[in-house]
């Protein structure tokens, strides 16, 4: 990641995105190589230096004051993450390409995925027709994600093992339906399976 913020136009972007969810960070840079580490020792130098160079976040105290984080040691998984995906799907929206996110929820505060996935729904930010084609478990997606019905799939494992992927466009829906009560209420399947998992703990009920 430091290498990819040496360029202007990404460190531009992603300065100014963090800034909107994170008001207490000033600026994010790569730092120089610790080449040395004992991983990357079997590495030839040009490829050790740009796979260690650490990432600093910069964070404005309360008195005008800045201090510097590292990224790896000193930051959360949450920060981590969406300075990835800030580098990530803020170049995909540049040029409109398509991006691939498993779990794009995960370490994030569901208002912030909320706000990623209507990156891709907006004009105005994605003038280009950029694609997120992205696996979730956040069911607030189905009700505050400005989400289509053509752009909701499910997928359904059976008993066998096999998986069913279908659109909930394909599904009649009633008329004002709230697709996360109603899918949580198993209206459109795609529901795992469970056993009795009171019993795991000696409960009967």
């Amino acid at each position: 990641m430091a290498t990819m913020l040496d360029n202007q136009e990404v460190h531009e972007r992603v300065h100014n995105f963090i800034q909107q969810i994170d008001e207490s960070i000033d600026d994010v840079f790569g730092g120089e190589s610790q080449s040395s580490a004992d991983h990357l020792r079997d590495l030839s130098p040009e490829m050790a230096k740009v796979l260690n160079r650490p990432v600093t976040v910069r964070r404005k105290r309360p008195d005008g004051a800045t201090v510097d984080f590292d990224l790896d040691r000193e930051e959360s998984a949450g920060t981590k993450k969406i300075l990835w995906l800030a580098a990530y799907l803020l170049g995909i929206l540049e040029y409109g390409s398509v991006a691939f996110a498993d779990e794009l929820e995960a370490r994030l505060h569901p208002h912030l995925t909320r706000r990623l996935v209507r990156l891709f729904n907006a004009p105005k930010t994605n003038p280009k027709n950029a694609q997120l084609v992205f696996v979730t478990h956040d069911t607030n997606l189905l009700t505050y994600g400005g989400l289509r019905r053509d752009q909701v799939w499910f997928c359904e494992k059976n008993r066998t093992g096999s998986t069913d992927l279908y659109s909930l466009a394909e599904i009649k829906v009633r008329k004002g339906a709230r697709f996360e009560n109603d899918y949580i209420g198993g209206r459109y399947g795609a529901i795992p399976y469970f056993g009795n998992v009171a019993e795991v703990g000696g409960e009967t009920k």
